[in-house]
């Protein structure tokens, strides 16, 4: 059994070492806690080498550990790894966040933000193993210590500090800060005349407030070039707004940022003085403009057109002339518009999402060519060829001889016939019509074994249906139409019979014809 004994004036001593160890933490100390207890192995003070695991647990609020030897601990459970410490008749001491312990972390002074702090021990004497040893240590302060945490806000007063007391070697590096001062403490009369210099200041210097000029006077910075009579920057406020004002080597400009009516405006230039970038937010908007070197604008963002249209980009040629023009509002409708021209400023494509039916005036969705000249008008299911708002002749792949492919035609008509590509309200002409039938062509007549069907049969036929064996009636035409490659092939087929049936009447009509001949020759033999 392993048990710590009760000694309530040495835990008091630990707990005071704690707290003033810590303390002064904050001040470069090492994070490490001294603390000494009793341990016994089955009822005998122990000697030797002892295993310890330490955890700090925060208990009123979390219960979660805020600290152990070796990092592990978590709610409270016992760590990973143990610290070796040696025992002398039951008595050890060990610090705390000695690092110079294996598995021992440094005490961070941030856990005594917590009120309620106690610290857990687990020890192991090589025979029975690690054991929790009880009860827990509450962790506690020092008396004289305990002084520090009252001291209130205000109370160190100049008063009571004597003169020159407080120099620059005995303030912390960065422990004055700008939140730390009040508001105009320190003035000009309370600094020594240049006593502040650039080498007193550091990289990164933070004012609160810094006035130029007063109610009798504009405020003016100036930048001054080393070994020169010349300001390359200034800066001023006046009764217009204010101005920056930076300068190239040349004393030509080379920005102004200025906040000014209609709105600011920043504007750069390049070294030969050529505007570069302009900047500004006026009464419509904001406004980029990029510039060439030879001053022309080639690309500008306008937040708005107007104080009633929506923003617009424009590209441009080196010479200034527009070849691209976005515009997010173009109508009064709120639509957009993209227009793009040609080297010489005329737009041939404009592409209006807003847009409605294609007309001869130009309506459309899309347009493509220069309306004054050929071009078309696109809209949602039209295509339409317009010359200066004429109607003009469509053309698809015109002058040349690849294909023009698709898959259903219907001129004339909304409504193509179904099972057609092709489908035709009204009339057509042409100088001449192939059609190309893939089945096989009624040259199949003229076969050996082709039954002719006899004059009787077809007659028999003719007189109950009304048409022809194998063509269709008069009512099927009038329902379907008439499929012209089906057609004239049985047509062709009829014709070939029929050219059979009169081979076989012209050699009925030879035979009789010799037979009668023979007989006339017979009757005249009888005279």
């Amino acid at each position: 059994m392993l048990k710590t004994m009760k000694m309530n004036k040495t835990l008091l001593l630990t707990a005071l070492t704690i707290a003033a160890t810590l303390t002064t933490a904050l001040g470069q100390v090492p994070g490490i806690i001294q603390y000494q207890g009793r341990v016994t192995s089955h009822g005998t003070n122990f000697t030797g080498k002892g295993g310890f695991k330490f955890a700090i647990i925060e208990t009123a609020i979390t219960g979660d550990s805020v600290w152990s030897n070796d990092g592990t601990s978590n709610q409270g459970s016992e760590p990973t790894k143990g610290v070796s410490v040696t025992v002398q008749d039951g008595l050890f001491i060990v610090g705390l966040g000695d690092q110079s312990l294996g598995n021992m972390m440094t005490i961070p002074a941030s856990i005594f933000s917590y009120q309620n702090l106690q610290l857990r021990i687990w020890f192991d004497d090589g025979v029975s193993g690690f054991v929790a040893l009880s009860p827990d240590q509450p962790v506690t302060s020092v008396g004289f210590a305990m002084i520090a945490a009252t001291v209130t806000d205000g109370a160190i007063t100049a008063g009571k500090l004597a003169p020159n007391a407080v120099t620059g070697d005995k303030i912390a590096s960065d422990a004055v800060a700008g939140l730390h001062l009040l508001n105009r403490t320190i003035s000009g009369s309370k600094i020594m005349s240049n006593s502040v210099s650039s080498t007193e200041i550091a990289d990164t210097l933070t004012l609160q407030q810094l006035d130029l000029g007063s109610s009798l006077a504009n405020g003016t910075l100036n930048l001054w070039a080393s070994g020169v009579n010349e300001s390359r920057g200034t800066l001023t406020g006046d009764g217009v707004g204010s101005l920056l004002n930076l300068k190239f080597l040349t004393s030509a400009t080379g920005a102004e940022l200025s906040a000014r009516s209609p709105g600011g405006k920043l504007n750069l230039w390049n070294t030969s003085g050529e505007d570069g970038v302009l900047l500004s937010a006026g009464f419509n908007g904001g406004a980029l403009s990029l510039f060439q070197a030879n001053g022309e604008a080639t690309a500008e963002l306008l937040a708005a057109e107007t104080v009633s249209t929506g923003a617009e980009f424009r590209l441009g040629r080196a010479n200034g002339t527009l070849t691209m023009v976005f515009d997010a509002e173009y109508d009064v409708d709120g639509n957009p518009r993209v227009d793009l021209y040609r080297g010489d400023g005329l737009s041939t494509m404009v592409l209006l999402p807003g847009g409605g039916d294609a007309t001869q005036a130009g309506g459309g969705l899309l347009r493509l060519g220069d309306f004054n000249g050929n071009n078309l008008g696109i809209d949602d299911d039209e295509i339409m060829a317009r010359t200066n708002g004429v109607a003009a002749p469509l053309r698809l792949n015109y002058g040349y001889t690849a294909p023009v492919v698709m898959t259903r035609v219907a001129i004339n008509t909304l409504t193509p016939a179904a099972g057609y590509e092709l489908s035709v309200n009204g009339q057509v002409i042409c100088e001449e019509l192939v059609v190309q039938n893939s089945a096989e062509w009624p040259d199949y007549v003229f076969a050996d074994d082709y039954r002719l069907m006899p004059l009787e049969e077809v007659e028999a036929s003719i007189q109950k249906n009304k048409h022809l064996p194998g063509i269709a009636s008069a009512k099927k035409i009038g329902e379907d139409g008439i499929p012209l490659g089906q057609i004239q092939k049985q047509m062709m087929e009829k014709i070939e019979e029929l050219t059979l049936h009169l081979i076989q009447q012209n050699k009925r009509l030879q035979a009789q014809e010799a037979e009668l001949g023979n007989l006339r020759a017979h009757l005249s033999a009888v005279k």
